[in-house]
């Protein structure tokens, strides 16, 4: 079999219905499989999915183990030689699973691939973040993050003028790349719940001498947000920033000037809070940053 399709699902059926919809429709000349794994969604509307798919393989797990540790799971039924993670809340445009197949069997060696993404477009068709060309410093994240002002910035992109471009990290919204290389590297990091998964694992890539693409062919519309809430609330921000803490540890070589970003972060992030939402909130944030 040439591609395993995984999407994790948690509340999310109907986006998951027209995802998988897509697929069929537009995939073509290539052998795949899908596979849909349930991270306990409370909405049981999931546990008829097969009726409507019958060739869908479902994976209804007990327990909410997060993006990456239910990706982890479907990756270990998968038969697949290449593995591609796609999130509900997008719809496929084109034959976008043989394009990443061929692309990455015809410039593997040369390119030394580690996974491939494509430029994600919003429900408008215009281009969506979708990728970073370097990673940040944890103090350029710091700056960066009390900038939001809780609401999500997309940064505008042009469409790509060659057939590909060699980036730092690609969303995990659509990640392609090879199983065996995918268990090399250790899967995805379970520590972290959700967020930052993506990027940390192809840090690891890139340490095993892999990179990672961005292809111009495959068309997909991630409708952002429409999996977990697009606004940033901040319950969606103690998630992100416990990945967001985790991930600068792990890669910090210099422990002390981490502490010391790590205690201006939460002291920026209290006193943003405090602004926008008031003093309870901030105190209750920052006991959740203190007790991580």
């Amino acid at each position: 079999m040439d591609t395993s399709i995984i999407i994790v699902n948690y509340n999310t059926t109907q986006l998951l219905i027209n995802c998988i919809e897509t697929i069929y429709k537009h995939t073509s000349d290539v052998i795949f499989e899908i596979i849909v794994v349930d991270n306990s969604s409370p909405d049981r509307s999931i546990e008829n999915l097969t009726e409507q798919f019958p060739e869908v393989k479902l994976i209804l797990h007990a327990e909410n183990i997060g993006f990456g540790g239910a990706n982890n799971l479907g990756a270990e039924m998968a038969k697949g030689d290449f593995l591609f993670f796609l999130n509900p809340d997008t719809l496929l445009l084109n034959n976008t699973v043989k394009y990443f197949t061929e692309f990455h069997k015809s410039k593997e060696k040369e390119l030394r691939i580690g996974a491939l993404g494509s430029v994600l477009l919003d429900s408008e068709q215009q281009i969506n973040g979708s990728y970073s060309e370097e990673y940040s410093s944890f103090f350029k994240e710091i700056t960066d993050s009390v900038k939001l002002n809780f609401k999500q910035n997309k940064r505008k992109e042009k469409f790509l003028n060659e057939d590909f471009k060699k980036v730092a990290w690609v969303s995990g919204a659509n990640l392609f790349m090879r199983k065996d290389v995918f268990f090399e590297v250790n899967k995805f990091d379970e520590n972290i719940f959700m967020y930052y998964e993506e990027v940390d694992l192809q840090k690891r890539l890139n340490k095993k001498g892999l990179y990672n693409y961005i292809i111009k062919n495959p068309r997909i519309i991630h409708l952002e947000g429409g999996s977990f809430s697009g606004k940033m609330t901040i319950n969606k921000k103690k998630i992100i920033d416990k990945s967001r803490l985790y991930f600068y540890k792990k890669y910090s070589k210099n422990s002390f000037l981490f502490v010391v970003n790590r205690e201006l972060f939460k002291a920026l992030s209290w006193i943003k809070i405090n602004k926008d939402y008031g003093k309870k909130e901030a105190s209750e944030y920052i006991k959740f940053l203190n007790s991580l």
